[in-house]
């Protein structure tokens, strides 16, 4: 009996944590996509660049 009381409350405090969770990460993709929308030119720029130091440094690495 005390199992099923110590197992539900973890359950119970797990699932708050997970929305909890769920909740900080919408809230940053929200902010995220706003910023994006403000200058997406500059953001595809630097993955674009960050894409091509990623790849030198993989061909680098090959040798």
């Amino acid at each position: 009996m005390t199992e099923e009381i110590d197992t539900s409350k973890m359950l119970e405090t797990l699932t708050a944590k997970v929305d909890e969770l769920s909740k900080a990460v919408n809230e940053k993709k929200e902010y995220t996509e706003g910023k994006i929308r403000e200058n997406p030119l500059a953001y595809v720029a630097g993955a674009f660049a960050g894409g091509l130091i990623v790849g030198y440094l993989m061909a680098k690495g090959k040798n």
